[in-house]
């Protein structure tokens, strides 16, 4: 099991690697009062839609673009029991609005590895209910490794049928279903929690 912990020191571990596949040199320096005025925005969870299970953690610093955002993302493949595949790589955008959360991340490991053979991305939105809990997810594969923006998609595909999902500014809450396993989160307090 994934623990957050785990998901964090991966971030920073692809920061201080230079394994962010050049994100660094795409992000903007906050130019607008928008930006200037943005919180803190954060995501983190473990969820699953059949047959996937996925986990993530992901966070940008207030007044700073959604291309400055640090995380990890896997997402792991199951039938049966059995696992069938994987894919992961670093979060480099993040767009929390209202309730959806927008992410970016380079599949920068996969199993089968043809996924990692040409340069592609995964753009994904999460979507929660009113009260906060994990409504549905999105994917969108793109071929680029870097995004100027992640705003989050207006459709959501796949349900989300159990697990945790947590994403600031906003709400924190979890399904009424047991997820299949505990994320550890003690260490990591939220806004407004």
């Amino acid at each position: 099991m994934m623990h957050v912990r785990t998901l964090r020191w991966l971030a920073a571990a692809a920061l201080a690697s230079g394994s962010l596949l050049g994100a660094s040199s795409a992000r903007a320096t906050p130019t607008s009062s928008a930006i200037a005025a943005s919180p803190l925005e954060t995501i983190e969870g473990d969820f699953s839609y059949s047959p996937f299970r996925i986990q993530v953690y992901a966070e940008r610093l207030g007044g700073q673009p959604a291309t400055t955002a640090l995380g990890y993302f896997i997402g792991t493949l199951s039938l049966g029991g059995a696992k069938v595949g994987d894919f992961e790589g670093a979060v480099t955008c993040l767009d929390v609005e209202g309730n959806s959360a927008g992410l970016f991340y380079p599949i920068q490991n996969a199993d089968p590895g043809v996924l990692t053979v040409v340069p592609l991305g995964m753009l994904v939105t999460v979507t929660r209910t009113s009260t906060g809990k994990p409504l549905g997810v999105t994917f969108l594969p793109v071929p680029e490794t870097h995004v100027s923006s992640c705003a989050p998609m207006k459709s959501t595909l796949f349900p989300i049928i159990s697990g945790q999902l947590t994403f600031a500014p906003g709400i924190a809450s979890t399904t009424a279903v047991a997820p299949p396993t505990t994320l550890a989160i003690a260490d990591h307090v939220l806004l407004g929690e």
